[in-house]
Order: C-alpha cells, then sequence, then structure tokens
C-alpha cells in the first residue's frame, strides 16, 4: 500500500444505494455458494473420491445453502459496515441483505451465522466450522480427512471472495482488486 492510498478517499454507500447495492451482492454472492459447492465436489472427485450420495447438483434454500449463506453473512456484513457513510444505517443494509438472500430459509440461515458470529471473526475456526457442517449435512463420507480439508481450503476461498464481492457492489474497485489479489486471481 503506497502513501497515496492513505488519502484516497474510500468508496461510500448510502442508504439510497442499498438497492441496487443489495441487488448486486445477492446475486454475486449467490453465484460464489453455488461455484463454492460444485467446485468443491468437483475438486473432491478429481483426488478420486467418490461421494456416493451427495449431489453436484446446487439447491437454492437447501441445509447445505443455509449453512454457506450463514457464513457469508458472517464475513460480509462487518465487512461492509466500511462502506456505509451513516454507520447509524448500516443495520437497514444487514436486514436488506439478510431478506433478499434468504426469502425462503431465514431461520436455518440465521441459524449458521449466528453460530458463526460465536466464532469472532477466527478465519480457522470459521473454514472448519463449515467444513464439519457441511461433511455433516453429506451424511458424512470417507474419507473424512480428504473431504474435511476440500471444504476448508474452498471455505477460505469462499470468504474471501465473498469480502471481494462486497467491495465491487459498494464501487470499491481497489478493494476488490486487493482481495482477489490475496488468492492471486484479478
Amino acid at each position: 500500500m503506497g502513501l497515496s492510498d492513505w488519502f484516497r478517499p474510500r468508496a461510500t454507500i448510502s442508504t439510497e444505494d442499498f438497492p441496487v447495492v443489495v441487488q448486486t451482492l445477492t446475486y454475486k454472492l449467490g453465484v460464489l455458494r453455488e461455484e463454492f459447492l460444485v467446485g468443491t465436489l468437483l475438486g473432491i472427485k478429481s483426488e478420486g473420491i467418490q461421494l456416493a450420495g451427495v449431489s453436484s447438483a446446487y439447491e437454492e434454500g437447501s441445509e447445505v445453502d443455509s449453512a454457506i449463506k450463514g457464513l457469508q453473512w458472517t464475513s460480509v456484513l462487518g465487512f461492509s459496515m466500511r462502506y456505509v457513510d451513516d454507520p447509524k444505517e448500516w443495520m437497514k443494509l444487514e436486514e436488506q441483505l439478510m431478506s433478499a438472500m434468504a426469502k425462503n430459509d431465514r431461520l436455518i440461515a440465521l441459524k449458521y451465522h449466528e453460530k458463526y458470529l460465536d466464532l469472532e471473526g477466527n478465519i480457522a475456526r470459521l473454514t472448519e466450522a463449515l467444513a464439519q457442517d457441511i461433511h455433516r449435512l453429506w451424511g458424512k463420507p470417507a474419507p473424512s480427512m480428504q473431504v474435511l480439508g476440500a471444504l476448508r481450503q474452498s471455505a477460505g476461498c469462499l470468504m474471501i471472495l465473498s469480502q471481494a464481492a462486497t467491495a465491487a457492489a459498494c464501487k470499491d474497485t481497489r478493494g476488490e482488486k486487493r482481495l482477489k489479489g490475496r488468492l492471486k486471481i484479478q
């Protein structure tokens, strides 16, 4: 980060921007959930591990989807606070985003979000929690260590990409690039 970066104004959003930000972010986070699930399954299968009984189809509103939403909320809601120009309005953004993302599974996704919030932002514990939850929801397929390892690795990427999507929805292209740079993607 150069000295000039410290003096550049950060992108901010106002309550008038919330509908567009929520619509954009809801779409981008949905795509990321699907890519996370399908990509993780393909990665596991490419290692020669057969996951009997685990569907590679993405199912909006399934409990697996709700768990992933819960992690995304944990990852992006606090992060989004930096973009809201009036901190008192941030709760409105949070409510609008949660309502838009979880029309049919809000209570289940909220249960996971609250569970993940209890982990206080500890990345290792968050990725482990999501990996354990999805592994359990999939019926604990074997070999457990390889499946859990793939889920942990993918969960870390999902969290970073979810924050990058938040930055992009808030028109912070520099923030988006910095986050994606941590994964060596642009």
